[in-house]
């Protein structure tokens, strides 16, 4: 995330970096949120250490590495520190009994952000639209510069 737009400047997709974090993001993050919702996340990291089975990502001992990440990118990077939250707490969610609050907090999470299914469907299509645009400018790109693909040296 922290490399994206410059990787995306490359090839000339000026609105792509915004468009992607739209996918994910939206007017419900701020600062205040972001540190309400890491605090969930933590809850929800240490309600399934002892749960078998757990991928190695979700050990005790990764548990600092994620927080430590996500505390430093909030205040410069928040959609990157979002992007940590998200797929963490989603893969997290998988583990979490559906009726205990560890579980509901991630829904609440995931309406707040509109990815729930009620919302599914219009992401599907903004995501949709990114990606033909994404194809559309790669092509142009590749055309441009093909002949400088194969230069050596």
């Amino acid at each position: 995330m922290l490399d994206l737009p410059e990787r995306i400047a490359r090839i000339d997709l000026p609105e792509f970096t915004g468009a992607f974090v739209a996918q994910f993001a939206n007017e419900a993050v701020e600062a205040e949120k972001l540190a309400k919702w890491q605090a969930q996340w933590l809850a929800a990291f240490d309600s399934i250490k002892n749960t078998r089975g757990i991928p190695v990502q979700f050990v005790p001992t990764r548990r600092n590495y994620y927080d430590k990440a996500i505390d430093a990118l909030i205040p410069d990077h928040p959609a990157a520190a979002l992007w940590i939250l998200l797929t963490q707490w989603t893969e997290i969610a998988a583990y979490l009994p559906k009726a205990e609050s560890a579980y509901k907090e991630w829904q609440s999470f995931t309406r707040a952000l509109e990815l729930d299914s009620k919302n599914m469907p219009d992401r599907l299509e903004s995501l949709d639209a990114l990606l033909d645009s994404t194809e559309n400018a790669i092509d142009h790109w590749l055309e441009e510069n093909a002949g400088n693909l194969w230069k050596t040296g």
